[in-house]
């Protein structure tokens, strides 16, 4: 909240500096004042005479008045200046120690008119600030470790299986090839899930460093959705997914990075397809739709299924990191990578991902929103 306007120090220090100059004029008024009042005391009628004779003790008496008078304005001056800025200074002095010291919830609070509240206002505002810094720091570092704790989870499964039929081929001779042929299958499947996880830390990582630029460009987005879905069709074939796809017959232009705009297509169809059972109903959509709020297009594309909703539990944080659809993750249910990703992609291109779980007809669906630039 802004301060009503204060006075300024060296604005009242100036009116201190003019009182002082007039009561130096008043000197001579003041000498002939009591100059005359000793004349008229001593019943003399010629002012030179008084002059004369009274002139020294005339001059003495104004210097002490005008001494007493500066004497008492300055003590004056001292205790309000003491009041209204040498204490605030202290006290402020004080609360940046504190500061100093990791205190981050000081605040001070000045009673003045100087410029001495404006320190305070830049102090509390910059202590806000530090505050806020450390709060998000604090964020992050319990996303991070969050993040390596599921690195760390996702990794071992593999890991360890891998590691376990490694070492019974090479320690027992009497495997049939039938087992060898099996064991050598689930090693290179939990090698391609591994490798598959490197690829989607990778992708995080990159999304989370601000200084990754998007290789945005004026393309069909139409075209790269049919595309996405052409290229994961076998696996929706395979997962016998009940697939409605309703796509405009025209181009809808829209600038985006074509390669991560696949890999948030990518990622919710290969979302649909773990978490739901064979047999599933799906609609993928897209249309333009009016923005009521900043009166321009945009572009709506849904992708829905009347599979098993998710849990409500898991609706504030399903765009999390590490958040998959059960309590335990395994390569079937993938890494809790891919929602994530793909909200940050879309935010990167200053749209909106989010989740809708009454959609229409008892559907579940991932809504992107985008604006057409």
């Amino acid at each position: 909240m802004k301060n009503k306007p204060r006075k300024k120090l060296h604005s009242y220090i100036m009116f201190l500096f003019a009182v002082c100059i007039l009561l130096g004029f008043l000197l001579d008024n003041l000498k002939d004042f009591f100059i005359g009042f000793f004349a008229g005391w001593n019943k003399m009628s010629n002012i030179e005479d008084a002059r004369i004779l009274f002139g020294n003790l005339g001059q003495m008496i104004g210097w002490i008045i005008i001494g007493i008078s500066l004497l008492i304005i300055s003590v004056c001056c001292y205790k309000r200046l003491r009041r209204k800025v040498t204490e605030p200074i202290e006290r402020l002095a004080k609360k940046m120690n504190e500061v100093k010291d990791g205190d981050l919830t000081v605040r001070t609070f000045v009673d003045g008119n100087f410029e001495i509240v404006d320190m305070q206002d830049a102090f509390n505002s910059m202590v806000e600030e530090l505050e806020n810094a450390k709060k998000i720091r604090e964020m992050t570092e319990h996303k991070n470790q969050q993040l390596y704790a599921g690195i760390a989870h996702d990794l071992k499964t593999p890991m360890t299986m891998v590691l376990g039929y490694a070492k019974l081929l090479e320690q027992n001779n009497s495997i049939s090839n039938e087992e060898k042929k099996r064991y050598i299958r689930t090693i290179i499947e939990q090698t391609e899930h591994t490798n598959a996880l490197l690829d989607s830390l990778l992708a995080y990582t990159k999304l989370e460093n601000q200084s990754y630029q998007l290789k945005k460009e004026k393309k069909d987005i139409v075209e790269c959705l049919r595309e996405c879905v052409a290229n994961y069709y076998p696996m929706l074939e395979e997962a016998e997914i009940q697939m409605e796809l309703d796509l405009p017959d025209k181009e809808v232009i829209c600038v985006f990075d074509n390669v991560e705009m696949k890999r948030v297509f990518t990622n919710l169809l290969a979302n649909m397809v773990k978490h739901n059972p064979l047999k599933t109903a799906c609609i993928i959509q897209l249309k333009e739709v009016c923005d009521k709020e900043n009166d321009k297009k945009k572009i709506c594309i849904i992708v829905a299924d009347d599979g098993p909703k998710i849990p409500s539990n898991l609706h504030s944080k399903i765009f999390d990191s590490f958040v998959v659809g059960d309590d335990s993750r395994n390569t079937k249910n993938g890494s809790g990578l891919g929602l994530s990703i793909s909200k940050k992609i879309i935010e990167r291109h200053g749209g909106k991902l989010s989740y809708i779980n009454d959609w229409h007809d008892d559907y579940k669906c991932f809504m992107i929103e985008l604006c057409i630039e």
